[in-house]
């Protein structure tokens, strides 16, 4: 094959590999999914998920509850009110006890089933369980999104509800670490519908290394014609892709069935991420006002009328 005929085919393979990210996308929710990933660590998911993303009729959800696991890692769920299904999102890295937790990267056999996973992701998971336990219902479908640290953490926690019995219809994860090994995946693997979004060469997808395996359903943005992330990229150039910024931005380009006024509104909430403390104070004065616009568009519930201000959403 000659190298038009090549660089022909390559592009073919490409647009394809596309045209599959586009549909999987639509179907996963993944815009909407990825910035509650953003909000949860910026500012706590009340009420701003409501405002943001694909939902923007008044009362599409109730229940919202958040609180925090071991380490201080952030964790809200709600219920929706189209489906009744639970939505349960995880933070990923922010602070020092969530780095201890990346590093431990041993593992741990969970309540004798055979499976062990990566120790630190698995110590979150289980309060995390505990914290939300009475709030499952095992006739509810539960679906489970983080990006990081919160992606690894939500894979163990599908774990431990499928386990229990709970019905977990969907684990999405943007950037997740690996959180187990082969003989687990075996155990696992099929029992969870795992979507696992990596963009280009993210490095935190390619930890840990030492009998560690991926399983899941990979979603990659990239323009390379490799089957898997390879390798160990650049640590520079790695990070640079690991942002839940970056992820979102990312996704927006694929995401061609969204309408001018969703992409409008996903485009907002990037500005409204602080980049230092000195930006923080505009931040936070733009999201009031950016709320204000919410509530008049009636996309925020009366309830939380209160919690305007970042950071001030109620806790457990």
């Amino acid at each position: 094959m000659g190298i038009c005929g090549g660089t022909q085919a390559k592009q073919t393979a490409i647009a394809v590999r596309d045209e599959r990210l586009t549909n999987e996308f639509q179907k996963m929710d993944v815009v909407h999914r990825a910035i509650e990933c953003l909000f949860i660590y910026e500012y706590w998911l009340t009420p701003k998920l409501i405002s943001i993303g694909t939902r923007k009729s008044k009362g599409w959800f109730n229940d919202l509850f958040e609180t925090t696991a071991n380490g201080e890692t952030k964790i809200a769920k709600y219920t929706r009110l189209d489906d009744g299904s639970m939505q349960v999102i995880v933070c990923g890295t922010t602070n020092v006890a969530n780095v201890l937790s990346d590093m431990e990267f041993m593992k741990r056999e969970y309540n004798n089933t055979g499976v062990h996973f990566h120790d630190g992701f698995l110590d979150i998971a289980e309060d995390a369980f505990a914290k939300l336990e009475k709030y499952f219902d095992k006739a509810q479908d539960i679906s489970i999104t983080g990006h990081s640290l919160g992606g690894g953490v939500s894979v163990i926690l599908g774990w431990i509800l499928h386990s229990k019995g709970y019905k977990v219809r969907e684990i999405v994860t943007f950037g997740q670490p690996r959180v187990t090994s082969k003989s687990g995946v075996k155990t696992i693997g099929n029992a969870l519908n795992l979507w696992r979004v990596v963009n280009f060469n993210d490095v935190v997808t390619s930890v840990p290394k030492l009998n560690y395996t991926h399983f899941g359903e990979l979603l990659w943005m990239t323009d390379s014609l490799r089957k898997e992330p390879t390798g160990f990229p650049h640590i520079i150039t790695g990070v640079k892709y690991h942002s839940i910024v970056g992820y979102i931005t990312e996704v927006l380009k694929h995401c061609t069935y969204l309408t001018d006024k969703e992409v409008e509104w996903a485009r907002e909430a990037l500005k409204l991420v602080p980049v230092d403390d000195d930006d923080r104070k505009k931040k936070e004065a733009e999201m009031k006002e950016f709320m204000e616009k919410a509530r008049s568009q009636k996309t925020v519930n009366d309830e939380f009328s209160e919690q305007l201000s970042p950071r001030g959403a109620k806790k457990a």
